[in-house]
């Protein structure tokens, strides 16, 4: 039984080994506070996640499950925002509320990086005490979630965006605008932080600009998080969007009819669709547009089906939720069955049964090198047949050392073993 939950439900992704996202939040939690700060102002991200990792970690370990039980305490955190905001601003009090949250439980895109050790889980917090902080008319709430959303993910500032042109789409405003001067203010001394402390940018990225099909699915995809093309995934996603776009229909219906369904309808769209509508028009300039960075807007588009589904006949209402159910399980499913990390853990295992004091690890991949130290011994781990030129930024680089990258092999006794970048691995060494 233990064996089947860990490796054939959504518990697999808690156990796994780390991948090196995950490694890199380790690395930087590692540091002291101001080395933390220093960093995170050269890298991409802000530093709130990794100050809490590094307390978290003192009290709680290194280990893979206590790193990923931040994301996972964070994701639980959610779903209780969410039957708040299910209550007091949806004014939905039913015995359906229950089935409602159950969409959330169990979404996809939420429940895989509710067990990765990165600020992504935390950004969806945030930015959901946020919208209910807005709706609600609760100032400080608003201000103080959506500024620590800005200093756990940028890209969050399109949540703050979607509010402030819903704030003046609307006659009756719930916030006076001082509430988003309180959100600049409290995040300026970063921004100035930033400015004084950054670091240089190669600009390159692996995004890739959105194709037609991505855009299609945009929908299923912010529900999802999908992010590649693994034909088990195609009948729920394509499913998932169509229903997601029955939604939209329904809710643009609302807006143009002024009914008294038209501002939840408004406020609802903006929060599920415009940062991933920005994203990918910026996308066609740079691309930036990954669902990561907009998993926040999976609590919105969630709310927006719930919200279509309350409109519906009783019969019809029962029928959709179910297929709702079945897709979302069918898609979490294929997730478990295809979407794994390298077993990096298990490699360093083996590793650790010949290596001896004096010998290094070398891998050809500067995307493992992040992964191999959290594993091993960060000193005694190199980047080879690489100059530190030639390694991109966002792998990042912040926390490589053009001490570690080199393009030649100990001298023998001493040995390398080169982890080569199909995580398979020789003894290398020069006489």
């Amino acid at each position: 039984m233990i064996e089947f939950l860990l490796t054939k439900t959504p518990l697999v992704f808690l156990t796994q080994s780390v991948w090196r996202d995950e490694a890199f939040s380790y690395l930087l939690a590692q540091q002291s506070i101001w080395q933390i700060l220093i960093n995170t102002a050269k890298d991409f991200s802000p530093p709130l996640y990794y100050l809490l990792l590094h307390f978290w970690m003192m009290m709680f370990g290194s280990s893979e499950i206590a790193m990923r039980s931040i994301s996972l305490i964070f994701f639980y955190a959610t779903i209780y925002v969410v039957d708040h905001i299910l209550i007091d601003v949806l004014k939905i009090k039913t015995k359906w509320r229950y089935a409602y949250l159950l969409l959330f439980a169990i979404n996809p895109f939420l429940i895989y990086f509710a067990s990765e050790a990165r600020m992504y889980t935390m950004s969806v917090f945030f930015v959901s005490v946020s919208w209910y902080g807005y709706l609600s008319g609760k100032k400080k709430i608003h201000a103080i979630s959506s500024a620590l959303c800005l200093y756990t993910h940028y890209f969050t500032i399109l949540a703050i965006i979607s509010q402030l042109i819903f704030h003046f789409l609307q006659k009756k405003h719930r916030l006076n605008v001082l509430s988003f001067v309180w959100i600049a203010a409290l995040f300026i001394p970063w921004v100035i932080f930033t400015f004084i402390f950054h670091g240089s940018s190669d600009g390159s990225f692996w995004i890739t600009e959105p194709t037609i099909k991505t855009i299609w699915l945009t929908p299923g995809i912010i529900l999802t998080g999908f992010e590649n093309s693994i034909r088990q995934y195609a009948t729920p996603l394509n499913g998932l969007t169509i229903i997601a776009y029955a939604a939209i229909l329904m809710a643009i219906k609302n807006i143009f009819k002024k009914n008294e369904k038209s501002e939840t309808s408004t406020y609802l769209l903006l929060w599920a669709l415009l940062p991933a509508i920005v994203a990918i028009a910026v996308s066609f300039i740079k691309p930036i547009f990954l669902p990561r960075y907009f998993i926040f807007s999976a609590t919105g588009l969630s709310l927006l089906l719930v919200f279509s589904l309350e409109q519906l006949k009783p019969l019809v209402r029962a029928g959709v939720y179910i297929l709702l159910i079945i897709l979302l399980l069918q898609y979490n499913v294929a997730q478990v069955a295809h979407r794994k990390k390298g077993d990096v853990r298990s490699m360093i295992k083996k590793i650790n049964l010949s290596i001896s004091t004096n010998d290094s690890i070398y891998v050809e991949n500067e995307l493992d090198f992040h992964t191999v130290q959290y594993y091993f011994d960060p000193s005694r781990v190199f980047i080879y047949r690489k100059t530190y030129d030639e390694i991109p930024q966002f792998v990042g680089k912040v926390l490589i050392p053009n001490s570690q990258v080199v393009s030649t092999l100990p001298i023998y006794p001493k040995k390398a073993f080169v982890i080569h970048n199909d995580l398979t691995y020789d003894v290398q060494s020069m006489n």
